[in-house]
């Protein structure tokens, strides 16, 4: 899932985006981050790509500037072991995740109206 994302027509090659996004009176909207992939092709989707808002990597670099870390990303995450999972045919096709299962269950910390609290929850699994 992509998430606050800005979608965009504009190309998006690997190792070189071609710079931020902006308007015609030259503010910036965001980064061009990825493009979309068509897996009947095998490839990039031709006109589908996705930036990172320019509030978000604002935020984010303060955050670098300040602490040398990111301290505040508005995401969950799970200590996981990941790999790239390929198709029968070779070609990158997802993620494994080696650790956690759908139906166990793990500890997630989140903040709720600023205080840290700890939650259990059992992990689900998306369906094709």
């Amino acid at each position: 899932m992509i998430s606050d994302a800005i979608q965009t027509s504009a190309a998006i090659n690997p190792g070189n985006s071609g710079g931020a996004l902006v308007t015609l009176s030259g503010q910036v909207l965001g980064i061009p981050t990825l493009s979309a992939r068509d897996p009947e092709l095998g490839g990039a989707a031709p006109g589908i790509g996705f930036a990172i808002p320019a509030n978000t990597v604002r935020d984010i670099a303060a955050q670098l500037i300040s602490s040398g870390k990111v301290t505040k990303s508005d995401r969950a995450s799970l200590e996981i072991t990941a790999s790239t999972h390929s198709s029968s045919s070779g070609q990158p096709d997802g993620v494994t995740v080696d650790a956690a299962r759908p139906g166990g269950t793990v500890t997630v910390e989140i903040l709720r109206n600023g205080k840290p609290m700890q939650v259990k929850i059992t992990l689900g699994s998306l369906t094709s």
